[in-house]
């Protein structure tokens, strides 16, 4: 049955996101036969098209996230809940469902902005120069995170990435399901819910973050010898990287219990 409803739900999200997200890739492609062919564009030509593109590629971020989140909001909590909420299967089966889809639809779009942003740098960058930055910006990240294995390396990144990514979908869900608990203004209610939901977030966070020992990375980051940052920037700051996965993981289960019992006990489709 999870199969079936992530092929229904797939079905019904393909479209207009997949439009999105290969605007991503078709903007760089236009902006880098337009480099291509005129390679001595005016200077204020290159700067407004960097800031339209960089802007379009966040707006499809963003964009992707809402069209998704609007999606669960109208198919479990509108009059087009009546039918979805009929279906045999368990609320957790239906939330599953939601996460896994909008788990894959952002990773299309990564892979998108990845895409995109290699074929725009691609044009007005030299190859040499772009090895050279990837080099030192992975020399870079694997010191900060104290490791000399490029497997261990990517684990942490794809670690990160998709705790951090199951973690901002949770909170949303959250909020929404908590903003259609009232009998109006449910939008507005969800909204109003994120928002709090995000400061209250921020503000624990911070806090945690603190008592592990971020103070120690503020404070060696004043200083630039090297040494220093060895001795207390790096242990610090893989102390409070263990301690941030521990509160998002908390707070991810938090939100995904509460997102079910509101579909289970507290669901309100009036």
């Amino acid at each position: 049955m999870l199969g079936k409803l992530l092929k229904h739900e797939w079905k019904a999200t393909w479209r207009y996101l997949a439009l999105l997200n290969g605007a991503t890739i078709l903007i760089a492609l236009i902006g880098k036969i337009g480099i291509l062919f005129k390679p001595n564009l005016p200077e204020f030509v290159l700067i407004l098209y960097v800031a339209l593109y960089t802007i379009l590629l966040f707006s499809a971020s963003i964009v992707n996230l809402v069209l998704l989140s609007i999606r669960f909001y109208r198919n479990l909590f509108t009059d087009e809940g009546y039918l979805t909420n009929t279906l045999p299967v368990t609320a957790a089966c239906k939330l599953n469902v939601k996460i896994l889809n909008c788990l894959f639809w952002v990773f299309i779009n990564t892979v998108c902005t990845v895409l995109s942003v290699v074929l725009f740098v691609t044009s007005i960058a030299k190859p040499s120069e772009l090895q050279w930055f990837f080099a030192e910006w992975q020399k870079l990240f694997m010191e900060l995170i104290g490791t000399s294995s490029q497997f261990w390396a990517m684990f942490y990144l794809l670690f990160s990435s998709i705790t951090g990514t199951v973690f901002l979908i949770l909170m949303i869900y959250f909020s929404i399901s908590i903003g259609c608990a009232f009998n109006s203004h449910k939008v507005l209610a969800s909204v109003i819910t994120f928002l709090l939901t995000y400061v209250v977030v921020q503000v624990l966070s911070t806090a945690l973050m603190m008592l592990a020992g971020f103070h120690k990375v503020l404070s060696s980051m004043l200083y630039l010898s090297e040494t220093l940052g060895k001795q207390t920037y790096l242990p610090a700051y893989q102390n409070v990287q263990l301690w941030s996965w521990i509160f998002s993981l908390m707070v991810s289960a938090i939100f995904y219990f509460v997102t079910h019992y509101m579909l289970t006990k507290k669901l309100n489709l009036n």
